[in-house]
C-alpha cells in the first residue's frame, strides 16, 4: 500500500482529505481477522478468520486487495437511486 501509515492501531491506507468522506482505513488481526472502512463508497467490510498461522506469505497483500475491490465494485457510486 504505497503511501499508506500506521497510526492508532489503523492502517491509513487513503488518508483523508480536510473536509471530505475519502480515507480508506484498515484494522489488521494477527491471524487474518480485518476491519476495512472505505469512506468514498460508503463501504465497510468486516472479515472474520482464524487462520493457523499469522498472515501466510502474500495473503495479506491478496486479501486487502480484494477487499478494496469488493467495496469499489458495491460502492456508493456504482448504486442507482432507490436501490440497495
Amino acid at each position: 500500500m504505497p503511501g499508506a501509515y500506521y497510526r492508532n492501531q489503523w492502517w491509513v491506507a487513503a488518508p483523508r482529505t480536510p473536509g471530505r468522506r475519502d480515507g480508506v482505513y484498515l484494522a489488521l488481526g494477527i491471524h487474518g481477522q480485518m476491519l476495512l472502512i472505505h469512506e468514498p463508497a460508503e463501504v465497510v467490510i468486516a472479515k472474520f478468520s482464524s487462520w493457523p498461522a499469522s498472515w501466510p506469505d502474500g495473503t495479506a497483500h491478496t486479501t486487502i486487495a480484494a477487499c478494496l475491490a469488493l467495496a469499489e465494485a458495491v460502492g456508493s457510486s456504482h448504486r442507482r437511486p432507490g436501490r440497495l
